[in-house]
């Protein structure tokens, strides 16, 4: 048996196994846990060999096996992939810097890993984040850069605070919007207590018409909460009274928030639609029947339409909701019947610029 410890390296992804060769997969898988502790992140990822080989474009073909020279290629070329790709931002929104701090490598035949074995092959990978002290959250985001093996990569990671073996499993999403958990560090005697978050998305769509432009926004209510307080007799229930109630102040909160400007001038908009809806409700043009609602899964809806002097030579939407559970945003853009463009929103990069491809003089 070849010892390779020393080598220093080996990481992680998901393989699919064509017959006698390598080839590129359509999905990587990566999994892991997330030790969290009050001066660090701990990953361990536990990962099969294939994108190893694919960070060092070992993708030619395999008879039988797979040599441990042809791993040790990959090793530093995937230990970038990953502390590249992998994001945790703290409560100030830093990226954390990542550190390779131990590597468990499975035994390897000198002769090399058969094809048949490479899907039962794993290499355990631990990477530590240090925080200059207890953070009130973090934030778990991938980046990576998929261009050598054309496979998206899906990540999950189960978190848990140090000394507990059980923990909420998240996703990592890519782009800028992280899964987001928050973090109660109020007694000082125990280590952090993850509090189940993320919140739900939020639904946006921006439509560019002759005639006008509208913002259709469908809001989680535990969402719009940490905005907008909803008062109610009992936490988990929105009584068809109480969203009555609600609904004045909401309405005049919604015409305030956001800015959009038409042709460089800041245009104030009439909210055209409001109304409750349940989680399965998700079409904003049909009117419900107010009925009790869950707090836990009922949504806000409103279009907010903005007029126009003639054909908009430029529209520019700036978002404004951000907080420490809502850092992002994906919307949709639909502009002269045009098909949906996607878009996104974070505190970094919170405003989006339309420009009229065919402006009238």
């Amino acid at each position: 048996m070849l010892n390779i410890n020393n080598l220093g390296f080996y990481l992680l992804g998901a393989l699919t196994l064509a017959p006698l060769r390598l080839c590129a997969h359509s999905v990587s898988f990566l999994e892991g846990t997330a030790v969290v502790h009050r001066d660090k992140v701990e990953l361990v990822l536990a990962v099969s060999p294939e994108d190893l080989l694919h960070s060092s474009e070992e993708t030619s073909h395999f008879k039988e096996r797979v040599a441990p020279a042809a791993l040790a290629k990959g090793g530093d070329a995937h230990r970038k992939f990953l502390l590249d790709g992998i994001v945790i931002r703290d409560s100030k929104g830093h990226r954390l810097n990542g550190k390779v701090t131990k590597v468990e490598v499975p035994p390897l035949p000198d002769t090399g890993v058969p094809l048949a074995s490479l899907k039962a092959t794993r290499f355990t990978f631990h990477i530590e984040y240090a925080m200059a002290g207890p953070s009130a959250q973090l934030g778990f985001l991938q980046q990576f850069d998929t261009s050598k093996s054309g496979a998206p990569v899906i990540m999950k990671l189960r978190l848990q605070r140090a000394g507990q073996s059980n923990g909420p499993e998240i996703p990592v999403p890519t782009g800028e919007i992280p899964t987001t958990l928050a973090l109660d560090w109020t007694d000082e005697t125990r280590a952090a207590t993850l509090v189940a978050a993320p919140l739900e998305p939020v639904d946006v769509s921006l439509h560019i018409q002759k005639e006008n432009v509208q913002v259709e926004i469908l809001m989680p209510l535990l969402t719009l909460e940490t905005w907008q307080t909803m008062p109610r007799a009992y936490p988990g229930v929105l009584e068809i009274a109480e969203q009555t109630a609600a609904r004045s102040s909401l309405e005049n909160w919604l015409t305030e928030i956001n800015e959009v400007k038409i042709d460089g001038v800041i245009v104030k908009p009439t909210l055209t639609r409001f109304n409750y809806r349940s989680a399965d409700s998700k079409d904003l043009a049909s009117l419900a029947k107010p009925r009790r609602l869950s707090a836990a899964t009922t949504r806000v809806g409103a279009t907010l339409t903005y007029s126009t002097q003639d054909v908009p030579r430029k529209v520019e939407l700036k978002w404004t909701l951000f907080n420490r559970q809502a850092t992002g945003v994906r919307a949709l853009v639909f502009a002269n019947d045009q098909e949906g463009k996607r878009i996104e929103f974070s505190p970094r990069n919170p405003t989006y610029t339309w420009d009229n491809p065919h402006p009238s003089p």
